[in-house]
């Protein structure tokens, strides 16, 4: 009996040993996660900070805010469509050459043989004209 009690206190301390051993990893890990923290969370403060005096520099300027002191841009701030439209430009900037008169037979425009079709209904039905008292669906009283 006295054996099997050694070694249930033997077993007991052991695992009290191994707990206290991983409660105390534990505690050193988020001293190292808070310490971490608290580091970035200093580094970003100051950033902050410089940014809020850069803020309240650029406020305190009484002609920060004056259109005509600002730099005009030498470029549309349209949308660009590539290379194409800087083709263009390019081709719009230098002078046009004259087009060489072409005869007057080339110039006439062929007249066609074939009669003008009809255009195609739309498939859509015409509007009812009447006005309908109880027909809501009628949304002619709006125009």
């Amino acid at each position: 009996m006295k054996d099997t009690f050694a070694t249930i206190v033997a077993g007991t301390r052991a695992k009290a040993a191994e707990i206290t051993d991983r409660v105390t990893a534990k505690q050193r890990e988020n001293a190292d996660a808070s310490q971490r923290m608290r580091e970035a969370n200093e580094k970003l403060t100051k950033q902050l900070d410089e940014r809020a005096r850069g803020n309240a520099e650029r406020n305190a300027d009484p002609h920060a805010n004056d259109e005509w002191r600002k730099p005009v841009k030498s470029r549309s701030t349209t949308f660009s469509f590539g290379p194409a439209e800087e083709q263009t430009e390019a081709a719009g900037e230098q002078p046009v050459a004259a087009e060489p008169e072409r005869p007057a037979a080339e110039r006439a425009v062929p007249e066609t043989t074939e009669p003008e079709a009809t255009p195609r209904p739309s498939g859509r039905h015409a509007r009812r004209d009447e006005f309908d008292d109880d027909d809501y669906s009628n949304n002619s009283w709006m125009k």
